[in-house]
This record gives structure tokens, C-alpha cells and sequence, in this order.
């Protein structure tokens, strides 16, 4: 359809200039994947979702952009709204690719961040360790 064919040239771009001289000669990231995470971790749990905007297209969080859309979305008990992360879409600038997360999802997508957090204060966790599955006090109360 007509995204695909809008898609596809930015993908094409991108592979050019991810392949090209640039990158052959850019220095390499030795991160180990442990510290990509504690920085994702970082990136994200300290985000302002009613201020800042996450742009994977230039690499960073900041001011969102005129024509990228707030999503609001209705708290538990009705009564309010909250306001969604606005992460705009690397190929269409207008468009938040998080117009589909519900409050209950950024509730939890919090907890993870804060769990992960939490892990990270102390000794360095084992990856093992992080990626143990997980489920909300009260489904895992449930289960038992």
C-alpha cells in the first residue's frame, strides 16, 4: 500500500548511509549490552511525558515537535487523563507511535523500568536475572 511505498525509500536510505564509507570508518561502540540497557533504563525512566517527546530519528528525547500528537489516555478511575509518551515515528514526524498504549500499559511499562532500576542500584544483575519473567503482585498472588 501507499505506507509501504513511503517506507521503503526511508529504508533504503538508511541502509545506504548505514553502510557507506561513514560507517565503515565510524569508531565502534564496545558497550557492553548490560550497559545499553542500564542507559535505556535510564532514558526512559526519567521520561516527561507531557513535556518531552522521544525521537528515534535524531537520537534523542526533547521538546516534541508542532505537529506531533499528544495521546491522552483515561486513568483507572475515570476521573482524569494522563498523557502518553510521545515517541514519533522515525519515517512520518506527525505520526506517536505510542497511540496505542493504555494507562494500565504505561503503569506497567513503569513498574518494569522501576524493577529494572532497582536491579541495576545494587550489584550489576546477571541477564538471567533480568530477564525472568514477570507479572503484576496481584496475578502473581492469584497464581499461587
Amino acid at each position: 500500500g501507499a505506507e509501504g511505498e513511503q517506507v521503503l525509500p526511508a529504508f533504503d536510505a538508511f541502509l545506504a548511509t548505514a553502510s557507506g564509507p561513514a560507517a565503515r570508518d565510524a569508531p565502534s561502540d564496545d558497550r557492553s549490552v548490560r550497559d545499553l540497557f542500564r542507559g535505556f533504563i535510564a532514558f526512559y525512566g526519567g521520561f516527561d511525558a507531557k513535556r518531552e517527546a522521544v525521537s528515534v530519528r535524531l537520537g534523542r528525547r526533547g521538546a516534541p515537535g508542532a505537529r506531533l500528537p499528544l495521546h491522552m489516555m483515561p486513568r483507572e478511575n475515570g476521573r482524569a487523563n494522563e498523557a502518553a509518551p510521545m515517541i514519533e515515528d522515525p519515517f512520518d514526524e506527525t505520526r506517536n507511535l505510542a497511540t496505542t498504549m493504555t494507562a494500565e500499559g504505561l503503569k506497567r511499562f513503569r513498574e518494569e523500568l522501576e524493577r529494572a532500576a532497582s536491579m541495576f542500584a545494587g550489584e550489576s544483575p546477571q541477564l538471567s536475572e533480568l530477564l525472568q519473567p514477570w507479572a503484576p503482585a496481584e496475578e502473581a498472588a492469584a497464581a499461587e
